[in-house]
């Protein structure tokens, strides 16, 4: 059987916290328009500001020190930080087919985006 959410929080030391899905405003395709972009970072240059829809993303919260790269509304959809000598980023949708439809995955911008992604976070750019 599938271990519970309290048991994989128990494992992992972590918390867990989960809502109804009532408790989240639906998004909208249209939410995915009006995405804004920081055109200046590497991760996102040349891009443009006009991407393929996307069918999703996670919700979640920006840590302070966090530089906000792209959002839909209020929330991050790219997000990049420093920590150390090391980076990472956040991409709150999917790559791949289950959010991302074909026309994000077949647009001339996805390898650029995912190739700029990668040399930011090695600090390549």
């Amino acid at each position: 059987p599938e271990p519970s959410c309290e048991q994989c929080r128990r494992e992992i030391g972590g918390r867990i916290l989960i809502r109804p899905q009532q408790d989240y405003p639906a998004a909208t395709v249209a939410d995915f328009l009006t995405a804004a972009l920081t055109e200046g970072h590497p991760a996102v240059a040349g891009l443009g500001s006009s991407w393929p829809h996307l069918l999703g993303y996670n919700r979640v919260s920006m840590k302070p020190e966090g530089e906000l790269v792209a959002s839909v509304g209020k929330d991050p959809l790219i997000a990049c930080g420093s920590f150390g000598k090391g980076r990472s980023v956040a991409f709150t949708s999917d790559c791949a087919p289950h959010w991302a439809p074909e026309a994000f995955v077949t647009w001339d911008g996805y390898a650029k985006l995912w190739q700029q992604i990668t040399s930011w976070t090695a600090s390549l750019s």
